[in-house]
This record gives C-alpha cells, structure tokens and sequence, in this order.
C-alpha cells in the first residue's frame, strides 16, 4: 500500500469497482484508523479490544518496514493485556501480585495471557534483536505465560523443571482455546511459543522454555493437525532438553523424530503428490518394541543404554521424512543429532566401584589377639578398573565417529558443488596432501 495521507478514491483503471462508491484504502488512513480505534477503546474501557487494536496496528506498521514504530504498538498491546505500563520489564512483579489469586490466569484470563504471549512473540521474533536484556527479559516473560495457561487445571505439572517430557492432551477443559468468541489465532499462539523458546534455548534459559514448547506442540498437534509444526516443536524440545542437562529426553525426542512416529496426519486434499505419499506412510504401523530408552542415571556406555544408543547413531530418516518435515528442518534434525552424540561423548566418565581387593596382614601385636590389615589394589583389581576405562573409551570413540559422519553426511548434502580436494570459494590455503583444507572452512 502506498504511504498516503488520505483514502483516495477508485479510479477507471484500478482492481477497485467505482460504481459503488468503494475506495482503496491508503496505509496512512489505516493506522489513523487504528488511532481513532484505540482511543475509543480507552475511553470505553475495553481492554482486550484496545490489545487487539494495537496488536494489528503493529502488524500494519511492520508490513510497511517500520519496525520501530511496530514495536512500539505490540509494547503498548502487551501493556493493554494487564493494565500496566511497561508489563515486560515488571513481569516478575505482575506474576507475584498475582500469585494471592491463584495465578496469572486466574488474575488476568486466558484472552489476556494469550494475547499477551502472542505481542511478545512479535516483539521477540521482530522487535528486540539490538537489545540483548530486553529480548531475553520479554522471552522469559514468554515462558512464564506459558506456564501460566497451564495453571488451569491440576493435571497439569505446575513447575517448568517438571515439563522436559510433558505432551498434554487438552489446556483448559472448560474454555474454547480457539473460534467462537475467541479472538486467538491458532497462528499467533505458535509462532509466539516458537520465538521465545529458541530466545531462551539460546540464551541458556531451556528450562524456562519447556512450557512454551509444550504449548507449541500440543496447538501444532491438536488444534491444527499440523505434522511439520509438531516436528519443529520437538526439535526445539530436543536442543532445550540438550541445554537442560536431560540427555534422555534428548535421545527419546530424536528417535520420534528419525522414525517419524505420533505425527498428526496431514490434512486430507493436500495439493502436492509429497505430501499425499507423506501422509499414506503416517499410517504404517510402528514397531512394536518402540523406541529404545536411554537411562541417563547410568553412564552412555552402559550395556542397558547400548540400544537407544546404536539406534541414535545409525538410523536414518526415511525417504518421506523429507516430505513432512521440509529440507531445512531435516537438516536440522542431523545438527541436532550430532549435538547429541557429541553431548554424550563429553561426559564425564564414571568409574566402576573397585573390585573387593585382597587383604594383607601386615603385622601382629604381641599379644597375638589383635591383627592390622591393610587394603590392597592388588593386580586383578587394576586390571578390572582398566578394562572399564578401555570400555568406556571405545563407547565415546563411536559417539564421536558417529557425530563426525552425521556431520559429514550433511555437509555433502549442503554444499555438493564443493569438490573434497578444492579449496573453498575465497580461502587462500591450498588443498594439502591427503585431499582436506586448512584454514577453516
């Protein structure tokens, strides 16, 4: 739309009918619209109306490139959501003012939360890139909305340490989430989840985000059928339990991944003949076993963690993973893979408890009633202990082969106009005798 001051009328060659007296509508004229709207709105008291208004004000302003001006409108929604001036940078004290009426969906509602988290997730996704605190301080806000629209009923778990594995099955049992007198967009609720969750993966907060990837995958799953939405959900749900320290989470989320398993099916009459053959292989029966679980309280080298282990290394995605997942985000599946493995090689090792070793008798008193014994490593004990450092070294030598070839693999696929023994585009080291490159590439 052209940056005019005015509705200017339809003229004789334009998309517009003149006949009726219809006008195309200038993008100045639409956000003095959105003003007049919002003032109304404040005057009348309509909170939630006014978050709306300013909300799509903002999606206005961006659409025309003012990312500055945009900002502002979604900062200002956020603030009509609770009533309060500069929401995000008091969020801790909104949630503990709010914590006497049992949270801040009881306090506020669900519109208001999700509202909430839908300006959030513009202004994370959008608006605060050059601001490293605020971007991490609204992300964070995010997350304990997030958290918050699990306070609704007590099936739920009430902690974000407690949702590394949470899937849940319905939000709010007595509320519509979405259509009907709700304004929510199933749209603005998933990007918004997607935002602050890899905001604060990165910025070293994956616990936090936990909730709002739990959120993500259960709109992506049961309200939009979505199967690749719920497949970027459990990426993000891999690298966050990555960063949290919960490796089993990590390896059972990627073999759901690699074996493509519990994926909505793709919606019937999808235009493309992929995702028609995509959606034919959802139904193929899984295997009976599952997959193999990784115990996390036992070391990676473990014969009990062996299975998911080999599973994690070998398997492939199959031919129609391409198809629901897209190409960029079966890469990132690799990434995340070799992450993990390398994650699991990077352990500390743990050490078997020593054999019981041979007791000596070292002297007698004179008495001959009382012996000093002392306790000896012996020679079978070290050699027990060796043998566990040798097992244990050879398990993290195949992670780390195993990383390496993923890695390799997705490099080939990447750049397979590279040839091995050429020099990158622009280095200036030579290619050296065994066919690699220095330098970095």
């Amino acid at each position: 739309l052209p940056n005019a001051d005015s509705v200017r009328p339809a003229t004789a060659g334009s998309d517009t009918d003149g006949d009726d007296g219809r006008g195309v509508v200038t993008a100045g004229a639409a956000l003095r619209a959105y003003a007049v709207a919002a003032e109304l709105c404040r005057a009348k008291g309509e909170r939630g109306l006014l978050a709306d208004c300013l909300l799509e004000a903002g999606e206005l302003a961006f659409g025309l490139g003012s990312v500055g001006r945009a900002a502002e409108l979604w900062g200002e929604s956020l603030d009509a959501c609770f009533f309060a001036l500069g929401a995000a940078d008091a969020w801790e004290s909104l949630c503990t003012a709010a914590a006497p009426s049992g949270g801040m969906l009881q306090a506020h509602g669900w519109q208001a939360c999700g509202r909430g988290l839908s300006a959030l997730g513009r202004l994370v996704a959008h608006g605060l890139h050059a601001d490293g605190r605020a971007h991490t301080v609204h992300a964070r806000f995010g997350g304990a909305l997030a958290l918050a629209l699990f306070g609704g009923s007590v099936q739920h778990p009430q902690r974000a340490a407690d949702f590394p594995s949470y899937v849940p099955t319905e939000l709010l049992p007595s509320e519509p989430l979405f259509g009907g007198a709700s304004p929510l967009r199933e749209v603005a609720v998933l990007g918004a989840c997607a935002a602050c969750a890899h905001a604060l993966v990165l910025g070293g907060r994956a616990v936090e985000a936990m909730p709002l990837i739990a959120l993500y995958e259960h709109v992506a799953s049961h309200h939009c059928a979505d199967p690749r939405r719920v497949a970027h959900a459990r990426l993000l749900r891999a690298r966050a339990a990555l960063g949290a320290g919960r490796l089993d989470v990590a390896v059972g989320t990627l073999l759901r991944l690699l074996r493509v398993a519990e994926l909505p099916a793709t919606p019937a009459g999808a235009p493309s003949a992929a995702a028609d053959v995509a959606r034919a292989s959802l139904t193929d029966p899984e295997p009976a076993d599952g997959a193999p679980r990784f115990h996390s309280h036992l070391p990676p080298g473990s014969p009990d963690n062996a299975p998911a282990l080999a599973a994690l290394a070998t398997e492939k995605l199959p031919a129609h993973a391409c198809a629901i997942y897209g190409e960029h985000l079966a890469r990132h599946v690799e990434l995340v893979r070799a992450a993990v493995l390398l994650a699991l090689a990077q352990t500390p090792p743990i050490l078997p408890a020593r054999a019981p070793p041979p007791v000596e008798l070292v002297a007698a008193v004179t008495n001959k009633k009382e012996t000093t014994r002392r306790p000896s490593l012996g020679a079978k004990g070290g050699a027990a202990i060796g043998a566990a450092v040798g097992a244990e070294a050879a398990s993290r030598a195949v992670l780390l082969t195993a990383a390496a070839s993923t890695l390799e693999a997705l490099l080939a696929t990447a750049v397979p106009h590279v040839a091995p023994s050429a020099p990158l585009a622009g280095s200036s080291h030579p290619p050296t005798a065994g066919g690699g490159k220095r330098g970095g590439g």
